[in-house]
């Protein structure tokens, strides 16, 4: 140790010099000093705590789990993502969904990926599938959103890994001397009744882990609750909706699944008409028509030419680098389907389960429903009684449906019970029961040639819209036409009120024109048909509905689907003919794809993926699903805990995760749609009858699946577009810019692996 310094022999130059290095010095000290959160008074009141030890960090050890294969369907809302495949080295704006399922499978150590030859630990080394026998049945692209995707992975399981006793003493040597000398010499000391206790304790722990491992394993309800564990740390647009314990042996979900299901939605109308004669265009194809409503007949009709098996070169993207040359798809079914209004959004709300209160009043009523209803008072029982019986049913409403079905009490009075099954009950609602008066009444207002419009007037209390039109059509049947004197059935120039009525029917039901054609209307053509059509759409007005386009296949190529909606948009708005679509698959006659836009990503939904057995010939799905909230669906803690759900409904259920994004969306729905009504109610109304002459000179507006329509100046139809490339000479130009040896076709595997 130093000894003191002696400033006396210091002189005033080295004593100034001191002071001033001991002043920087505590300035020094004073600016890193951080004081303690406790007062010094705080310090001497308390006791002396010793400091807690962090707990050590254990490394995750893969080998003391088993693995299994399974299979996983999961949906997700796609506007927020890259689409759903990862590619390794390519940044992109958005995170994909691949990408999130790695991280949520890592974070939740359910997989154990090996990068060269060794457990990759944590995510930070990037999406990684080896050693995890991964594979994914569609590959959405990006915007496009799946309601049954499905992936085939070996994920960690519950089940115990077999274990061995541990222990080199035997039953034939309980003095142990077989060990190595070195054990023998370290116990040599050791007494021997203490070395027989040890032999006893070995034998026991080697009995109670034969006991643990002959203990029966449930291979759905003992195993982890692989929902419940990735819904947790999935982003909420992202739900695990069902697992798969058994997968078929080589299961692979890209080539064991035989057929795919698209749906892309779409509004009617496709976007805003503008009010007034300005909004009135005229088409080859429909006639007059105000711009914004869909010919959905004449979609219907080109999308069945859709169904079977056809070369889609001119409905897809040729991508050279993948080199294919067979385009050759099947298509099973084709259709454009209204979406009902009992299966719109939050429809499941307004079943009975979900009603407030028991005396909710609900107006359809199922065939058991009917049947229990009508055996009950047969049996003497009262309405209200009935209505004990049955939940969410007043007894008002039991005393409607009994008079609805039965209004004469014959069923009730027969001496023998009626054969029920040979009734269509069909869900009739209470609504639109009808009086013998009001059957009058309609049947009166109908022989003096009114529209049902005009009859909905005449009713008091007055009676629904729908229910009027629906009942009006109902009693009408199609009028017999009077033959030519040459034979020929007459070509009426004008159009009465039971032709409207038909036609109008005809769209209610969701007819072609072609069978609109064959039972209304075989007297006129069906160009004049869907002109009338286009005129009804002017005068009548309709109802903004939604439709869907859906499409089943085995395969598709890359964005066929948004490729087949642009064409079936166009055909709609009456800028192409439904026979476009034959035309396109003809490639003698059309060889090269012509330069047209497809249709946007967003309305697009991978719907589901189907897995039948390899001699199925129904086709079904023949995987067994365990869903969210059944038995082997359900986290075991919460088993016997009712307040925490079932995984499905309640706390922590994926409906409601579901819910809170919905409402968030719905809200802002309102919000502009009672906005677009507050805006459209202002100022003048007065719009102009007549249209104007130029207004024919005018951009046209063509709808492709998105929020707003695109001006395209004046319309220049498919067939005369500028043509693309043969897909022979991208794909010889590609090869020959790669240095790739050409493939014979022969040698080709069919990619039967959805891109969209």
């Amino acid at each position: 140790m130093a000894e003191p310094a002696n400033y006396a022999d210091w002189s005033n130059e080295q004593l100034i010099a001191r002071v001033m290095e001991l002043e920087q010095r505590l300035k020094g000290q004073t600016k890193s000093f951080k004081p303690s959160r406790t007062t010094i008074s705080d310090r001497v009141a308390l006791p002396y705590l010793p400091k807690q030890k962090s707990r050590p960090v254990h490394a995750f050890d893969p080998s003391k789990y088993s693995t299994r294969l399974i299979a996983l369907k999961f949906a997700y809302l796609g506007r927020a993502y890259n689409g759903f495949e990862h590619h390794a080295n390519n940044k992109t704006p958005l995170p994909t969904v691949e990408e999130m399922l790695w991280r949520a499978l890592m974070k939740t150590k359910l997989i154990f990926p090996t990068k060269d030859g060794v457990v990759q630990g944590d995510a930070d080394g990037g999406v990684n599938w080896e050693g995890c026998e991964y594979s994914k049945c569609g590959r959405t692209d990006k915007g496009v959103s799946a309601f049954g995707q499905v992936i085939a992975i070996r994920v960690r399981s519950n089940r115990k890994v077999k274990r061995q006793a541990e222990t080199n003493i035997t039953r034939g040597d309980p003095a142990g001397t077989q060990e190595n000398d070195v054990r023998a010499e370290r116990d040599a000391n050791i007494e021997l009744h203490d070395r027989e206790a040890a032999t006893v304790s070995l034998d026991a722990a080697a009995e109670e882990v034969n006991k643990e491992n002959a203990v029966s394993f449930d291979p759905v309800r003992d195993e982890l609750p692989y929902i419940q564990l990735l819904n947790r740390v999935l982003p909420e647009d992202i739900r695990v909706l069902a697992w798969c314990p058994s997968p078929p042996a080589n299961f692979s979900a890209r080539f064991s699944c035989k057929e795919r299901r698209y749906k892309y939605f779409f509004t009617q109308p496709a976007f805003l008409p503008i009010p007034g004669a300005d909004g009135v265009i005229e088409t080859a194809n429909t006639g007059l028509t105000r711009e914004g409503w869909l010919d959905v007949g004449a979609m219907r009709e080109a999308a069945k030419q859709l169904v079977g098996l056809h070369d889609f070169r001119n409905f897809c993207k040729v991508d050279p680098a993948k080199q294919i040359t067979n385009f050759e798809r099947r298509i099973y079914h084709a259709s454009i389907e209204e979406v009902p209004k009992n299966l719109k959004p939050l429809a499941l709300v307004s079943d009975s389960s979900f009603a407030p209160t028991r005396s909710v009043f609900r107006t359809c009523w199922t065939q058991e429903e009917t049947e229990f209803l009508l055996r009950s008072t047969r049996q003497g029982m009262s309405d209200d009684e009935i209505s004990d019986l049955l939940p969410g049913r007043t007894s008002m409403a039991v005393s409607l449906r009994r008079r609805a079905i039965d209004p004469k009490g014959t069923l009730v009075a027969a001496a023998e019970e009626p054969d029920y099954s040979s009734f269509d009950w069909g869900p009739v609602s209470v609504a639109q029961y009808w009086t013998a008066e009001d059957d009058a009444l309609l049947k009166q207002s109908r022989a003096m040639g009114q529209t049902w419009l005009e009859t909905t007037r005449l009713f008091d209390p007055p009676r629904g819209l729908h229910a009027c039109k629906s009942y009006y059509y109902s009693l009408r049947t199609p009028t017999q036409r009077s033959p030519s004197t040459s034979g020929q059935n007459f070509h009426k120039t004008y159009w009465d009120r039971n032709e409207y009525a038909l036609l109008m029917r005809g769209i209610d039901e969701s007819k072609s024109f072609q069978e609109m054609h064959d039972e209304y209307f075989p007297h006129r053509s069906i160009a004049g048909l869907s002109k009338k059509y286009g005129e009804v759409q002017r005068l009548e007005g309709f109802t903004p509905k939604i439709y869907t386009f859906t499409v089943h296949g085995s395969a598709f190529l890359w964005h066929q689907v948004r490729h087949l909606a642009a064409i079936l948009f166009l055909v709609g708005q009456g800028l192409e003919p439904p026979s476009i679509v034959s035309e396109l698959l003809d490639i003698t006659k059309t060889p090269t794809k012509p330069k047209y836009e497809m249709a946007t990503d967003t309305p697009l939904v991978l719907w589901d993926c189907i897995f039948p057995a390899e001699d199925s010939e129904s086709g079904e799905d023949a995987l067994d699903w365990i869903y969210v909230g059944d038995d082997g669906g359900i986290e075991n803690s919460k088993r016997s805990d009712a307040s925490a759900g079932n995984g499905k409904f309640g706390r922590g259920g994926v409906m409601d995760d579901l819910w809170s994004i919905w409402r968030k969306r719905k809200i802002d729905e309102m919000l502009a749609g009672t906005l677009l009504d507050v805006v459209a109610a202002q100022g003048t109304q007065n719009y102009r009858t007549k249209r104007d002459p130029e207004s024919a000179s005018r951009s046209a507006r063509v709808f492709d699946g998105g929020d707003r329509p695109k001006l395209v100046g004046k319309y220049v139809p498919v067939l005369h577009k500028e043509r693309m490339e043969s897909v022979e000479a991208q794909n010889t130009r590609y090869a020959a810019r790669k240095g790739l040896v050409k493939r014979e076709t022969a040698d080709v595997k069919v990619d039967d692996d959805a891109d969209e």
